[in-house]
Parts: structure tokens; C-alpha cells; sequence
């Protein structure tokens, strides 16, 4: 075991001669469900959609995300892993045997044939949550991905450990991924506490706010006074990108959230060169796109729904002549404009769209107790 600290020792100095020539990162959080799985894959997506090659590492040895994500059905489904390599000698360890390959294929899967996963394979056999035999597993794992990547991207243990801190001592930059509620910032906090006493706060390159409802403009300002480090990118809630993963799909290219964290890519992995691709939405507007009330989508409905009708009424009025209100005179055609005009204005109100769908269901809710009192 002595060997194996002392090379880990050799291997962080060696790395902290390189430094600037950024070619891994961890990504960590204050607390776990904060998404940094999801945009570890994302990350991954936008470099090898430049062909670049990229090898993932799970550095979850307590639950496994980024391997029981990705081996679900994008990569080979197998046991072995990282865990495998537990009973070989420090000299024989064979870390290529672990890497697990891509399965996907099709038109939005022609990046991820530069992807490589090293999983962590069986994590029940490791019995100690925060052995040294882990971090010099991970160690090793970094090293090999770093002789056939041009990037490595390790996925983190949500929350800050032992472990968490070994491997951020052993990559050259570390990702923050943070969320805009109150335990968010406090689990924020602790991390930073922690990179400090350990002397890697150097290593945090930018944060992330994921999974926003709210608009992230001061949010991102008291992250950047807390971390020191550089706003990156806001992701709204996704509910297109949400399904995709608790089915086991990698979410697409075209899906709001994969394109506002490949807008971030560049800052995240800057010895690749990235195209800088401008965020689909500014921090005002990820308050608009998040998930919404089903009040306010009914709402919205509804008023597209009597608009069109009006439309049609407007434009077939020569048809309707025989109708006392359809009669033909400029006074109707400019009372049913200012009706569409008005109902237009008032669907860029979330609140009058709630208010629209709660009416509307209440009206259901009425009908339907009438009909069920007369069965």
C-alpha cells in the first residue's frame, strides 16, 4: 500500500508541473442530485461531436451513477470495472481491460464513437467507502485515459468526502455543479471550506447552476463571490432531457439542455479549442422554459384555441353574412382584431394563463361531479 501513496504522490506533483495544459477535470457538488452525471455525459457529448476523443470515469464507488446510467443501454453492459482490478498487484494493473465501449448507433449517435467509459464496475466489492485502494484505482484510471484521450472527464460522489478530495488532488481542474435552492448554497459552501483546507481551491476552473427555475443572474454573481471562479453556464429544468435519462437515454443534441452545457464547453475544456457556441438562452429567460404549472399549460391552450376559431371566424365572414354578429361592417372586423390582439398580449402573462387553466379545470371538476350525482 505504501508504493501505491507514494506513486500518487509523484503522479500530483508531476501534474502540478503541467498545470495550464488542462486535460482532466472532476466533476463534483455540494450534495448528490445536483445533475453533474448528466452534464459530465454532456460535456463529453459536445467534445467528441468535434471528434475529439474522450474518456469518462466514475469515481462513484458508493453508488455508480455515471455506470448504471450509461451502461443501461448506451455502453456494453458488464460487471467489470474498476472493481475488477482490486486483487492485481500495483505493477500488473491492466486498466484497458476495464474500459467499456459504445453501443448506440444512429444519426444522432455519430460523436459517441469517441467516447470511452471506464465504470466502476462491481461497487459492492468495494468495502471500505473511502479506501486508498479506490483513489489509487482512480489514479491509475486517470493516468491511462490520459495517454489515449485528448480529455478526461471524472464524474464525482455528490457531497465532499475523502475520496472526493484524493480526486481532485489528482486531475487538473475541477467543475462545480450547483443548484439555485437554499441546501444548494450551503452544500456549496462546505465544498469550497473544503478544496480550501486541502490547498486545491486553485484547481476550480467554474460552476454550473443546473436543474434553474428562477432567473440566475444574482445566483450566478453570489456563486462567482463564493467560488472565485468563473459563471459558466445556467441549465433551466429540462423535462425532454429528465425523461431521457430515467429511460436511460443520453438526451439529444437538440434538447435545451444539452445546448446550453455545450455553450460552456469551451471554458470547461480549454486545451481542446472548442468552438464558442453562444447560450440558447440568457439568464433571464431559463425562468420561461423551466418546467411549468399545468394550470398555465392549459391556459396557454386555451387562448391559442379561441384565437384560431376567431381567424377562421374573420376570415370566412362573407360566409356568416346571415348572422346577426357577423354582419358585414368595419366595426366587427375591428372588434374581433382587438379581441386577438389583447388575447395575444395576455398570453405572455404566466399568471393570466394560470388563472385561465384554473378556471377551466374548476369548470371540469363542476361538470363532471354533476354528471357522476346524475349516474
Amino acid at each position: 500500500m505504501k508504493d501505491r501513496v507514494e506513486k500518487m504522490k509523484t503522479h500530483d506533483i508531476h501534474k502540478e508541473k503541467l498545470r495550464g495544459n488542462y486535460k482532466s477535470v472532476a466533476i463534483v457538488s455540494g450534495k448528490g442530485g445536483s445533475g453533474k452525471t448528466m452534464i459530465s455525459v454532456a460535456l463529453a457529448q459536445a467534445a467528441a461531436a468535434q471528434k475529439h476523443n474522450i474518456t469518462l470515469i466514475d469515481a462513484d464507488f458508493a453508488t455508480g451513477g455515471l455506470t448504471y446510467y450509461l451502461t443501461l443501454k448506451e455502453f456494453e453492459n458488464s460487471t467489470t470495472g474498476l472493481s475488477t482490478l482490486l486483487e492485481e498487484s500495483a505493477e500488473h494493473l491492466d486498466i484497458e481491460k476495464c474500459v467499456a465501449r459504445a453501443t448506440s448507433s444512429g444519426e444522432h449517435y455519430d460523436w459517441i464513437k469517441y467516447v470511452k467509459l471506464i465504470p466502476v464496475g462491481d461497487q459492492r466489492a468495494f468495502t471500505a467507502p473511502e479506501g486508498e485502494n479506490q483513489v489509487y484505482l482512480i489514479d491509475e484510471a486517470i493516468k491511462y485515459a490520459e495517454s489515449k484521450s485528448d480529455y478526461v472527464i471524472v464524474d464525482c460522489r455528490g457531497g465532499i468526502d475523502a475520496n472526493t478530495i484524493a480526486v481532485c488532488s489528482l486531475v487538473d481542474s475541477i467543475l462545480i455543479v450547483a443548484e439555485t435552492d437554499a441546501t444548494a448554497l450551503r452544500t456549496t459552501m462546505h465544498l469550497m471550506d473544503k478544496l480550501n483546507e486541502n490547498e486545491i481551491s486553485h484547481k476550480v476552473l467554474g460552476f454550473i447552476i443546473n436543474k434553474a427555475i428562477v432567473n440566475t443572474g444574482q445566483v450566478s454573481m453570489f456563486f462567482s463571490g463564493l467560488t472565485k471562479a468563473k459563471y459558466i453556464a445556467s441549465v433551466p429544468f429540462d423535462i425532454e432531457a429528465t425523461r431521457a435519462n430515467v429511460e436511460g437515454f443520453i438526451p439529444k443534441m437538440d434538447t435545451i439542455f444539452y445546448r446550453q452545457i455545450a455553450s460552456g464547453a469551451s471554458s470547461v475544456m480549454r486545451s481542446l479549442n472548442l468552438p464558442l457556441t453562444p447560450p440558447v438562452l440568457s439568464d433571464k429567460e431559463i425562468a420561461s422554459v423551466a418546467l411549468r404549472q399545468p394550470e398555465i399549460i392549459m391556459g396557454n391552450f386555451i387562448i391559442f384555441v379561441i384565437i384560431i376559431h376567431i381567424s377562421i371566424a374573420l376570415m370566412t365572414k362573407k360566409l356568416l353574412n346571415g348572422y346577426v354578429f357577423f354582419e358585414s361592417s368595419s366595426l366587427d372586423y375591428l372588434i374581433m382584431l382587438l379581441i386577438i390582439n389583447a388575447l395575444c398580449l395576455s398570453s405572455t402573462s404566466d399568471r393570466f394563463k394560470q388563472n385561465i387553466g384554473r378556471m377551466y379545470r374548476r369548470v371540469m371538476k363542476t361538470i363532471q361531479g354533476k354528471v357522476e350525482a346524475d349516474d
